[in-house]
């Protein structure tokens, strides 16, 4: 899809829930990158996404609670030079798990089980990349 031409799209509470954990963790990644290398333009995306993002807080306070928890450690860990990758990835995946299990019904337990593994896949892959450059 071109984003600047018209067309057909679905909208509801899932692809609203999408979207507002898209925004949050890209403004958590800006943060992230100001922190760790002092890029200005992460600062200030971060700073124009933070302003955006206030109803979104509200609405899922409880679970940004549990994933900022888990950055701030994944974070530490990084910046003292924890190199065991599974444990790393775990971390990682326990943020995912947060973002896949969506509502507390009947599918939360495979759901976050799925973004548990989901996200250790990712920080590999992320890591593997890396490494490689």
């Amino acid at each position: 899809m071109h984003p600047g031409k018209k067309h057909e799209y679905r909208y509801n509470e899932l692809t609203e829930y999408a979207a507002d954990m898209n925004v949050l963790l890209t403004e958590y990644k800006c943060w992230d990158d100001w922190k760790d290398d002092r890029k200005h333009l992460q600062r200030l995306l971060a700073g124009m996404l933070e302003r955006k993002t206030g109803d979104c807080r509200q609405k899922y306070s409880r679970k940004l609670e549990q994933i900022a928890a888990v950055m701030e450690e994944l974070s530490q860990a990084e910046s003292q030079g924890v190199l065991d990758l599974d444990q790393m990835a775990g971390r990682f995946g326990q943020v995912m798990a947060q973002i896949m299990a969506y509502r507390q019904d009947e599918w939360e337990p495979v759901l976050h089980r799925f973004g548990f593994y989901l996200g250790k896949f990712i920080y590999l892959l992320d890591a593997y990349e890396v490494k490689r450059i």
